[in-house]
């Protein structure tokens, strides 16, 4: 059971089309933010709990939330489709209530492990409530 809500809570990070914004993307800040909290919350936990994580999980983790990962994608989609349409793809509704959903599911795979998902739960409230970093 635990693996299985580490690959869900890991699914969803690495599908999130959201990274490093800029003052080109600022609708994206947000869902910046609270990726890179549970991310780094949930590599704590498996770093930190033994049997938490196996090294793959670990190394996959890093790279996700790194500035090659999460990141890059961001980039990508600039480069590709321009800062006006990221901004705008960030913007969604329903992006931001997916995002929400998924760090919550990350919130949960860490519970699961043993962790402390406090982190986590801030950000996504931060994201819901309209008071994350901008």
């Amino acid at each position: 059971m635990k693996k299985l809500a580490i690959v869900a809570a890991l699914s969803f990070i690495v599908c999130a089309p959201v990274a490093h914004a800029d003052s080109d993307t600022p609708a994206c800040t947000p869902l910046v933010h609270v990726v890179q909290v549970c991310g780094r919350n949930l590599l704590s936990v498996e770093e930190n709990i033994p049997g938490a994580g196996t090294p793959e999980d670990i190394e996959k983790m890093k790279t996700l939330i790194g500035p090659t990962g999460v990141s890059g994608s961001i980039r990508a989609g600039v480069l590709a489709h321009g800062a006006a349409a990221m901004n705008a793809h960030c913007a969604d509704p329903a992006l931001r209530i997916s995002t929400a959903q998924g760090s919550e599911g990350t919130a949960a795979a860490i519970r699961m492990m043993g962790g402390d998902a406090s982190p986590c739960l801030a950000a996504v409230g931060e994201l819901q409530n309209g008071t994350s970093v901008q």
